[in-house]
């Protein structure tokens, strides 16, 4: 896939599940599945958080297909929707990185 043939990662919509009274399972769709390395750089884009301690030192969010699933507290969910748009954007900008790396790569490799 070239970076000119993918289609950048973004939030259809999100859906939250009540779990208890306390916590919600928040469930945010893509509009699209993404590369597994568009996976990895989602991760790798996890900043230091700042807020309630459910919200720093918590569980980091799943990506699956063409969802991201993260259970959160009830009261927080609007600072964990925030940090999934950060991620998402900052996955976007690593992946089309990583997919130009792969087309100079190919090129070097067909130049040989």
């Amino acid at each position: 896939m070239s970076s000119s043939e993918w289609q950048k990662a973004s939030i259809e919509r999100a859906i939250p599940t009540a779990l208890d009274d306390k916590h919600v399972e928040m469930e945010w769709k893509l509009k699209s599945v993404q590369d597994p390395a568009w996976d990895h750089a989602f991760h790798a884009a996890a900043q230091p958080r700042v807020g309630a301690g459910d919200f720093v030192y918590g569980l980091d969010p799943k990506v699956s297909g063409d969802r991201i699933r993260w259970t959160v507290p009830t009261e927080s969910a609007q600072e964990f929707t925030e940090e999934v748009l950060k991620r998402v954007a900052a996955a976007n900008k690593r992946f089309r990185e990583v997919l130009d790396e792969r087309a100079a790569h190919q090129a070097r490799q067909q130049g040989r």
